[in-house]
């Protein structure tokens, strides 16, 4: 006879294997029929990051059938194949003071929810050495939080024109440049840049699929996939790209439905109510 614990254990990890696609609030193409067997990369766009309620646990890839396609996320660190955010320049917030020697600059970056590498300023000056500060917000209403600092200098042979943002996800950035005494630098460019971050996956059938996100039920999938293939496999995986973000019908259906029960519960309750009132006048008459 199987224990009871083994059988709760058993359902736990068919439930995680799983999941339902109502829970997720977004959903975003694979732009192209799968192969079965075959293993695939693709490049996270920004869009998915930022749809996620906790990235990437909460990310997952689905069939038409509703099966799973294992996956993993391999983050690419070289330096030259970094993405840059499209990074605006916005105006100073109005409680927000000048500072004597401080220059200030304002970044919306149009996510929330996207690891940040790199801060790049480049200047027009040819000779010059500053320091630098970043804090960042979620909300434009939040309190600024600090992110990190650093140097930017252009001295003779020496350049440096970045600060390590250390990956933390922020919409808007604070940047403080501190002149002192010494004139203010002009910047040419200021922006934001991130690593670029691949879903790696085997398709289990084929056809269609799509990465579903944005869901606040779910844990970080199983990453045996993995320790299954080699680096070699994945330099050579076949190339998917990932579509537009689109608001999952299946959750939108299954809301649909819930407005719906309610609303006949509520019909029938007043209707239950109204029918006993008329009930208890005619017993009353």
């Amino acid at each position: 006879m199987v224990a009871f614990p083994a059988l709760l254990m058993a359902f736990a990890l068919s439930s995680a294997g799983a999941p339902d696609r109502n829970a997720f609030r977004w959903r975003a193409p694979i732009l192209e029929p799968l192969q079965s067997g075959t293993l695939y990369r693709a490049i996270i766009p920004f869009h998915v990051m930022d749809g996620c309620k906790a990235y990437p646990a909460d990310l997952r890839l689905l069939d038409s059938a509703g099966h799973e396609c294992p996956f993993f996320i391999q983050t690419d660190l070289t330096p030259d194949t970094l993405l840059a955010l499209p990074a605006a320049l916005v105006d100073p917030p109005s409680d927000e003071p000048a500072g004597d020697g401080v220059s200030r600059f304002y970044l919306d970056m149009g996510f929330r929810s996207v690891p940040l590498s790199r801060l790049i300023a480049q200047a027009a000056e040819t000779n010059f050495a500053r320091s630098i500060k970043v804090f960042g917000r979620v909300d434009a209403t939040n309190a600024w939080r600090w992110m990190a600092e650093g140097g930017i200098y252009r001295l003779q042979e020496r350049e440096r024109e970045w600060v390590d943002l250390n990956n933390q996800a922020f919409r808007y950035l604070k940047i403080e440049v501190l002149n002192y005494d010494e004139p203010v630098v002009t910047f040419t460019n200021i922006g934001v840049w991130a690593d670029p971050q691949y879903l790696v996956f085997q398709a289990d059938c084929d056809g269609a699929a799509w990465l579903y996100f944005g869901s606040d039920a779910l844990h970080l999938p199983l990453g045996e996939l993995r320790h299954r293939v080699s680096a070699r496999a994945v330099a050579v995986a076949r190339h998917a790209a990932i579509g537009p973000r689109e608001l999952n019908p299946f959750m939108l259906r299954a809301d649909l439905w819930g407005y719906a029960r309610l609303l006949l519960i509520t019909s029938l309750s007043i209707c239950g109510v109204l029918a006993l009132g008329i009930l208890l006048r005619r017993i009353k008459a």
